[in-house]
């Protein structure tokens, strides 16, 4: 998968709306859902910008994923989990 290259205004603007974070609640969780469905749904028609959004919306959900397993994991499990 190559580098695509994006408009910073576009992708500004973008993020300005979407205010991406780190996902800490439940509801922050449920609304990066949603906002990943809405891109994917764009389909073919999603621009290089909105992509670079979901990437980064799809990181935040796996990296609270993954965060959320290792602390609830009994702590002689934990090393096997990646």
């Amino acid at each position: 998968m190559g580098t695509l290259t994006i408009d910073t205004r576009r992708y500004g603007s973008l993020l300005a709306s979407t205010t991406p974070k780190v996902i800490e609640t439940g509801k922050e969780h449920a609304g990066a859902l949603k906002k990943i469905e809405k891109l994917m749904d764009r389909g073919v028609n999603r621009t290089a910008e909105e992509g670079a959004l979901l990437a980064l919306l799809v990181s935040l959900v796996q990296t609270t994923r993954s965060s959320t397993l290792r602390s609830t994991t009994p702590r002689r499990l934990r090393c096997c989990v990646t």
